[in-house]
């Protein structure tokens, strides 16, 4: 939004920038740190490589990453929103209209 934006009762100031780039840079660090083969027998390079040490997470942050920019590239352009099913007519007839009084209720009644 630019100049349109209007800060809220806490905001960073300026200083939105900087904290912007060091959140992206620890994540981006706790990712690689996370994600990486914890032993040499399973990273798919070494020697001695077996699928039961191999760390399955870069393969699910890798399809998510596909998903996001596929969404990104296209599919966001294409969703209308949710499709209505039910006519307003239908619908009155299993919903009371808004101007009736709720039921009383039973608790609290007298002994």
């Amino acid at each position: 939004m630019g100049d349109r934006f209007k800060a809220g009762p806490w905001t960073l100031g300026k200083r939105y920038k900087i904290v912007n780039i060091g959140a992206i840079a620890f994540v981006v660090l706790v990712v690689y740190a996370l994600d990486g083969p914890t032993t040499a027998a399973g990273a798919p390079w070494n020697t001695g490589f077996t699928w039961t040490a191999f760390n399955y997470s870069p393969l699910v942050l890798l399809i998510g990453l596909i998903v996001g920019i596929w969404w990104w590239l296209g599919a966001k352009n294409h969703y209308k929103g949710p499709v209505r099913t039910i006519d307003d007519q239908d619908l009155a007839a299993v919903a009371p209209p808004s101007d009736v009084p709720p039921a009383p209720s039973i608790a609290g009644g007298s002994e």
